[in-house]
């Protein structure tokens, strides 16, 4: 304990349980808010792009491009598209991630790449695919 601690214990003013605990207390605060900034701080650098994006479209685009360097992300994105369902496109945005997120992982490797381009393309996205593209 530190010098004022002591010294509410030694007049009696603070009961010196309750002060354990209460540094117990602040201490799990602290190492939860460490935690917290570190996760932030792990996270993939790419996703901090779509955190600051102003429209549906945007956030689209640059989804597009990280889904394109690496598919592993999509729960990520999709987390992150929930605040979106709210403006114009934003629930379809959803739905897309959804659908891509379903047949990604299903997929060939090899055929990854297109069903994210077709799915993100500006005309006509669909999620609707080739069944060779699909292990079977």
């Amino acid at each position: 304990m530190n010098n004022l601690q002591s010294s509410l214990v030694n007049t009696g003013l603070a009961d010196d349980k309750v002060l354990a605990k209460n540094l117990q207390n602040e201490k799990t605060v602290v190492s939860q808010h460490i935690a917290s900034v570190n996760k932030k701080v792990s996270r993939n650098p790419s996703l901090l792009k779509l955190e600051s994006v102003g429209s549906v479209s945007q956030f689209k685009q640059e989804a597009k491009q990280i889904l394109l360097d690496d598919y592993s992300l999509v729960e990520e994105i999709l987390n992150l598209a929930q605040g979106l369902k709210n403006l114009d496109g934003g629930k379809k945005l959803l739905w897309l991630l959804y659908s891509t997120k379903g047949n990604i992982f299903k997929a060939k490797p090899e055929f990854v790449k297109q069903i994210i381009k077709r799915a993100f393309r500006k005309s006509n996205p669909t999620v609707e695919f080739k069944k060779e593209w699909f292990q079977r």
